[in-house]
Order: C-alpha cells, then sequence, then structure tokens
C-alpha cells in the first residue's frame, strides 16, 4: 500500500451547514481528510490515502464524497495545474529560479506552459517529469503516479462539461 496525497474540489447541491458535513463526510469514509469550506457552495477535501495505485485512492475518495453529499458535483483534482510558486515549493527551490528554467527552457527542457499569460500554468505532471529526468531530483512514484491520474481525471472533467455545453459533438 502507498500513501497518496490530492485534494478534491466540488460544488454543493444543497447548502449545508459546516457540522454536519463534516459529521456527514467523515461518516462516509473521508476520515482521512482535511475539509475546506472558504468558499459558498463548494467544499474542498485535502486527502491523505492509502491504496495500492493513485486511481483506486481517488476513485474511492470521489465514491465517499458523492455517497456523503448526493449531488455534489466534482470540478477539480489537484495536484494538476500549478504555478512558478507552486513548482517552486514542490521542487524546493526559489520561485526566480523556476521562473529562470522556464525563460531558458530551450536549454534547460523545462516543459512548455499550458497558460503562458502573465502567471503561467503547467500540468504538474510535465513539471516532475522534467525533475526526475533533467534535474534528477528524487520524486516518489506516488507523487508522480498522482499527478499523472489527476491530470486525466481533469481533461475527463472538462471533455464532459464540453460535451454537456455543446449538444452533439461527443468529443469530435
Amino acid at each position: 500500500m502507498s500513501e497518496y496525497e490530492f485534494t478534491l474540489t466540488f460544488n454543493l447541491a444543497n447548502d449545508i451547514d459546516e457540522d454536519s458535513l463534516l459529521d456527514t463526510l467523515f461518516g462516509h469514509g473521508c476520515d482521512d481528510a482535511l475539509v475546506g469550506t472558504g468558499t459558498a457552495g463548494r467544499v474542498a477535501l485535502d486527502f491523505s490515502r492509502e491504496a495500492p495505485h493513485a486511481m483506486q485512492a481517488l476513485e474511492s475518495a470521489i465514491q465517499n464524497v458523492e455517497s456523503a453529499l448526493p449531488g455534489a458535483a466534482l470540478i477539480e483534482v489537484k495536484p494538476d495545474l500549478v504555478g512558478v510558486s507552486d513548482i517552486a515549493a514542490a521542487m524546493g527551490c526559489s520561485r526566480q529560479n523556476i521562473y529562470k528554467f522556464y525563460v531558458k527552457r530551450f536549454t534547460s527542457h523545462f516543459p512548455d506552459p499550458v497558460y503562458a499569460g502573465k502567471n503561467p500554468l503547467w500540468h504538474f505532471f510535465d513539471v516532475v517529469l522534467w525533475a526526475t529526468k533533467f534535474q534528477k531530483k528524487p520524486i516518489s512514484l506516488e507523487v508522480i503516479e498522482m499527478s499523472k491520474v489527476a491530470y486525466k481525471w481533469n481533461l475527463q472533467l472538462q471533455t464532459e462539461k464540453l460535451n454537456k455545453q455543446v449538444p452533439g459533438t461527443n468529443g469530435a
């Protein structure tokens, strides 16, 4: 068994008071999560879950939350999209160091961002692969696996959202 750390963010179907929410989640197997309710109508759960594989950890957590909160809709799995500060914290270096890798990405092999605006964003999976290959950073297999699973899951969520918004496209 390995331990996987990830965050799930849900839109809630109903307004529920914080004490009831915590009791309900705890009673449905989410006793391995820190719960955040900072945004009205949303809940974020920061899990540390043991499972044989990242996908099993993620799927069991989603099932636990959905059974506790009927109608709740998963909107994001983390870690996936990360900025310079997130990358620096994960790599144990400064933001300036990461920004330098980004600016000199042709020689540093730093991955291209998903969003290249004022505050660029990357898929964490791309960054951890870069860190292990080009920086020889010792990144745990659990972190690599979870970043890949989060990336895939978010792509699936966005594809489903797009298909609902444009009926009849079925991914085309």
